[in-house]
């Protein structure tokens, strides 16, 4: 017997229009039953993204054509006894509000709330073609996706329509969630950032549990299909929001379905800037350089520990102080875990607790060494890095920092970092350093410096998230060009 649910809300009705040039879908009519094309309207809303992903310049949604175009509809779990629903930013069910939504969304964007069902969803789908006909577009090969969302995304082929049924047997891929709930990079950028994925119509699958004589494949769906549907499923009184800015034919030059959302989605290399930044003077961007610094010394080889990120607290004194890395299951300790950890923040993100336990005082931190060891001694090689000219860091955290230049193990001259409510890239030169209270002004430290550190000291416990997301030479014009740029 077919699992299907019962689609509960309103039909809007809304149009999608097709490229002259590049891959965007429209809706099919009936009379040819194929992608339109050439199509114009006075009340186009053009995605801010389609140039970003690599799209043709044309919209992706059309204010509504209650005669000719697709009908978006929105559906729940009511039917097993939910109560999820999905909220709109404005009041959608005519033609003037739909106009205010796409105007505001730049795409159709709402709010999930999911709540008390077995197993909770909603979500909205649009149908294909003209009064809910089947039709035939296979010739598209699959979709492209443009979107935003902070819940994984069900994307299905149904071959039911909005006036029928939701079938939950339908093949289907499941695109990633693009905000997630650490402080990685992607999420710092902000929730209106958006990315693409694309899959194959032989990408789409039936659920598991569907018995292989009923199964569909996804190539069989996009013969007959009605409604492309996006559904939204999790654990009860989760809420999310999500944007759909553009639906597109299948682009396999374009990321794929599989592919998880990395800060490499959303920043430029550490070699390509903002306008008036070329990136030359950055040293190390979390989104696309590893766990190591390019500080521009060291001998080269795999055994040099010139720019490597480590970290170091305070037990063996008595302090409790810790790092919370966003998975649990990864240590610090463990082969090719920091690499890792760094490359799914975009930086290196976590909780850090402060807690002195026995100690005098706590102290907890991450660094990195400027050059190499000499043989049989126990601090790096000194390294004059003067024309530096001073630091750039890029960074959030809802706990300060000092960034500490250090001479040896225990002169060095530091400068507060503040907490943050923004992601900044905090510029300061050698002669900032001497507003604090240091033992040697910032030019002479930069003369003979062995590491650069982000440290806590406190007599007190705190906690508080961080992202260490980029580290440059001075610039006043920034380093890196991520984050809102702070010059001292």
């Amino acid at each position: 017997m077919k699992k299907v649910a019962k689609i509960l809300a309103g039909t809007i009705v809304l149009s999608l229009v097709a490229c002259s040039e590049g891959n965007k879908t429209s809706g099919v009519t009936e009379e040819d039953n194929a992608v339109a094309h050439n199509e114009s309207s006075s009340s186009v809303v053009q995605s801010s993204s389609s140039v970003e992903q690599g799209f043709s310049s044309c919209a992706a949604v059309v204010v509504p054509d209650l005669w000719n175009g697709a009908n978006w509809f929105s559906f729940a779990d009511r039917e097993w006894g939910g109560m999820s629903r999905v909220q709109y930013p404005v009041n959608v069910g005519y033609e003037s509000s739909m106009e205010e939504l796409v105007a505001y969304c730049g795409g159709i964007c709402a709010t999930i709330e999911l709540k008390a069902a077995s197993m909770p969803m909603a979500g909205v789908g649009f149908m294909v073609a003209e009064n809910g006909a089947a039709t035939d577009i296979s010739e598209w090969d699959g979709v492209c996706v443009t979107y935003s969302s902070d819940f994984a995304m069900n994307v299905s082929l149904s071959v039911t329509g909005a006036d029928d049924t939701l079938n939950l047997e339908a093949p289907f891929v499941t695109l990633p969630k693009t905000i997630k709930n650490v402080p990685t990079l992607d999420q710092l950028l902000s929730a209106d950032k958006v990315v693409t994925r694309c899959a194959k119509w032989s990408d789409f699958v039936a659920p598991a549990w569907v018995p292989e004589s009923s199964k569909l494949s996804g190539e069989a769906a996009a013969k007959q299909i009605k409604a492309i549907v996006f559904v939204y499923k999790g654990n009860s009184e989760e809420v999310g929001k999500f944007n759909i800015k553009e639906i597109g034919k299948y682009d396999a030059t374009l990321p794929q379905w599989s592919e998880p959302v990395n800060a490499t989605d959303f920043v430029p290399s550490s070699s390509s800037g903002e306008a008036g930044n070329d990136g030359s003077q950055c040293l190390w961007n979390g989104a696309t350089d590893g766990y190591r610094v390019n500080t521009g010394f060291g001998d080269g080889s795999e055994t040099s520990m010139a720019g490597y990120w480590y970290i170091f607290d305070d037990a063996e004194q008595g302090g409790a102080s810790r790092f919370e890395w966003n998975d649990a299951d990864c240590s610090m300790n463990q082969a090719g875990c920091m690499e890792y950890l760094i490359d799914a923040c975009g930086g290196f993100c976590g909780k850090l607790y402060v807690n002195k336990g026995s100690a005098r005082e706590a102290h907890i931190g991450m660094a990195f060494h400027l050059d190499d060891y000499e043989p049989g001694e126990t601090l790096p090689k000194p390294v004059d890095i003067t024309d530096w000219g001073g630091l750039c860091v890029t960074y959030w955290s809802k706990i300060g920092f000092n960034l500490i230049v250090g001479i040896d193990s225990v002169e060095h001259i530091y400068f507060d970092l503040d907490k943050t409510e923004e992601l900044v890239e905090r510029c300061m030169t050698w002669d900032d350093f001497d507003e604090y209270e240091n033992e040697i002004p910032g030019a002479e430290a930069a003369k003979q410096a062995r590491f650069i550190s982000l440290e806590q000291w406190s007599g007190e416990s705190m906690t508080g998230e961080f992202n260490i997301v980029a580290i440059g030479k001075y610039s006043e014009t920034g380093a890196c060009g991520v984050g809102k740029l702070v010059i001292e």
